[in-house]
């Protein structure tokens, strides 16, 4: 895919998690995909090598924590292969704290 099909690909991604539907970001994951968190904090690691690790180490233990979740892209910028989306999400905890993010994520 070129970058304009990447960029559409992520903003529909985004559009969905936006209302509340993860499934999108879920279905485009490759079978090696791998999540990184950057930085010095609890969960700071690669968090798989396949989508199935991920999703099961990462994704699901992470997501159980909140009641609701919500991201939306603020900005895209695709060139060619590779993506970066800036982020803001919305959340409330299973204990009904607010918790809202800022995220930047690189799309290789």
């Amino acid at each position: 895919m070129g970058a304009q099909e990447n960029k559409a690909l992520l903003q529909g991604i985004f559009d969905a998690l936006a209302g509340g539907d993860g499934r999108p970001f879920s279905e485009a994951m490759s079978d090696d995909f791998r999540w990184r968190f950057a930085g010095e904090w609890s969960w700071v690691r690669d968090w798989g090598h396949t989508k199935e690790q991920t999703a099961r180490n990462l994704l699901a233990p992470l997501m159980a924590q909140f009641a609701e979740y919500r991201a939306s892209a603020e900005e895209i910028i695709a060139d060619g292969d590779r993506v970066v989306v800036r982020a803001m999400a919305e959340a409330k905890t299973v204990g009904g704290e607010s918790y809202p993010q800022a995220y930047c994520y690189g799309f290789p």
